[in-house]
C-alpha cells in the first residue's frame, strides 16, 4: 500500500533533478564543452610568410581561462604537429580563453609559475655568477584570446621570434699583440618574459 506512492515520490524527484541538468539554468551540471583547432604561424617576421613548419622543434601550449587561471597545458613535438598536419584539437568548456604558445624552448630556459597567467614566466637560466655562457637557441612566444561555444572554430595563434642575435664589432686604433685576450660582456634584463 505504501510502496506504490514511495516509488511515484522517488520517480517524481529523478525526473526533476534530471531536468534541471537539461534545461536552460544549467550551472549546478557539468559545463558544456565544444572541440576547436589551433593554428599556429610564424608570419611575424620582415617577410611576412609564415616559416612555422621549417622551425619547429617542439610547442608548449597553455590554456587559461577568463579569470588567467590554467586550464590545460600540452608539449607537442615537431612529429605530432605533422602528423595532424600543423592544425592541433582541444576540447575546451564553454566561455573565454586565452592561448598561449611558447615554441623551441632549450634546456637554457626554465617556465615557472604556469598555474596563473599573472604569474606564468620563462626566465633564462644563468650561471652561479649571473653570466649565460651557451649559445642559446632562438625562441617564438605567440598568444591568442578566444570564445568557445557550440560552433567549431579554427584559432589562429601568429607567433614571433623573441631572441636576437648581437653583433658585436671593435675596433683599436692600434694593433693588439696576439697574446692579449679581450673579454666582453653584455648585461641586460631581457632574460625574464612574462606570457603575454
Amino acid at each position: 500500500k505504501y510502496i506504490r506512492p514511495i516509488i511515484k515520490i522517488c520517480l517524481a524527484i529523478s525526473i526533476v533533478l534530471l531536468s534541471s541538468c537539461l534545461g536552460e539554468d544549467a550551472d549546478n551540471c557539468s559545463p558544456a564543452t565544444s572541440e576547436i583547432s589551433v593554428l599556429l604561424k610564424c608570419d611575424i617576421n620582415t617577410t611576412g610568410t609564415d616559416v612555422f613548419t621549417s622551425v619547429v622543434k617542439h610547442v608548449d601550449l597553455y590554456v587559461y581561462n577568463e579569470a588567467g587561471m590554467l586550464q590545460h597545458e600540452e608539449h607537442l613535438t615537431k612529429q605530432q604537429l605533422e602528423e595532424e598536419e600543423y592544425i592541433h584539437s582541444l576540447s575546451l568548456t564553454h566561455g573565454n580563453h586565452i592561448l598561449v604558445a611558447w615554441m623551441n624552448t632549450s634546456d637554457e630556459y626554465e617556465i615557472t609559475g604556469t598555474a596563473q597567467l599573472q604569474t606564468a614566466r620563462l626566465m633564462l637560466k644563468c650561471g652561479e655568477t649571473g653570466e649565460v655562457t651557451s649559445d642559446t637557441e632562438p625562441i617564438y612566444h605567440g598568444s591568442s584570446t578566444l570564445t568557445v561555444n557550440r560552433e567549431n572554430k579554427i584559432v589562429t595563434v601568429h607567433m614571433m621570434k623573441n631572441t636576437n642575435y648581437i653583433t658585436l664589432t671593435t675596433r683599436f686604433n692600434r694593433t693588439l699583440p696576439q697574446s692579449v685576450s679581450i673579454h666582453t660582456y653584455i648585461t641586460g634584463t631581457n632574460g625574464h618574459y612574462n606570457f603575454e
